[in-house]
């Protein structure tokens, strides 16, 4: 796996700016405001919140600093990713991140979860970006298993399971994200749980949150 894709990887699931140790970054802070273009009826859209800590298990707390609005150098540190999302015409985003960093006995073994609402200029944009992201995964070889969504997940879902991932900013070291996301019209919806067992029916339900009307 090459260096830049493996940077990419990192850096598609938990939004990131720091330095990489391996997998994922931790989220960065969030911007204070929408990316230059985004409109007022766009920034309405992807704010709107439907990923909640009432769709959780029991243990989980809002990582505010990493929640909020998304420009694309807070989605992805790769230049690529950046550039794609400029050429895909990004309109804004919005992210929420949970976290459960001491699980209690007999609980979950979920740490990290992360919802995301990305926001194009089109349906046709949005299906560009959703077909760079399904090909980065293609590309990373035995660091991603494909999954195949069960028939109640939103209409053309795709899922993943990604090994070896860690997080410096939770001092996680290496684990495993359940990754789910489906294009909503001119939006990309995405959810990833992050543990040494993810739940992929937890990233699909939130995946439903953030596609419901």
């Amino acid at each position: 796996m090459n260096a830049s894709l493996k940077a990419g990887l990192a850096t598609a699931v938990l939004l990131a700016t720091a330095a990489c140790t391996g997998g994922h970054h931790t989220a960065a802070a969030a911007g204070p405001a929408a990316p230059a273009g985004a409109t007022a009826s766009a920034t309405a859209a992807v704010r709107s919140p439907r990923c909640t800590l009432a769709d959780l298990p029991a243990g989980f707390t809002l990582d505010a600093a990493r929640s909020g609005p998304i420009q694309p150098g807070q989605y992805s540190a790769a230049g690529d990713t950046q550039a794609a999302m400029i050429y895909d015409h990004y309109q804004g985003g919005y992210r929420s991140v949970y976290t459960d960093l001491h699980p209690a006995a007999g609980g979950g073994s979920d740490l990290v979860v992360e919802c995301v609402a990305l926001q194009f200029g089109s349906p046709t944009d949005t299906a560009r970006f959703l077909g760079s992201y399904q090909t980065l995964r293609q590309e990373a070889g035995s660091l991603v298993q494909p999954l195949t969504p069960p028939p109640s997940a939103p209409a053309g879902t795709v899922e993943y399971l990604e090994h070896g991932q860690s997080f410096a900013g939770y001092q996680i070291a290496s684990t495993d994200v359940a990754e789910a996301a489906a294009q909503i019209n001119d939006r990309l919806a995405t959810v990833a749980v992050a543990g040494p067992t993810p739940s992929a029916d937890l990233a699909l339900a939130l995946l439903r949150k953030i596609e419901a009307p």
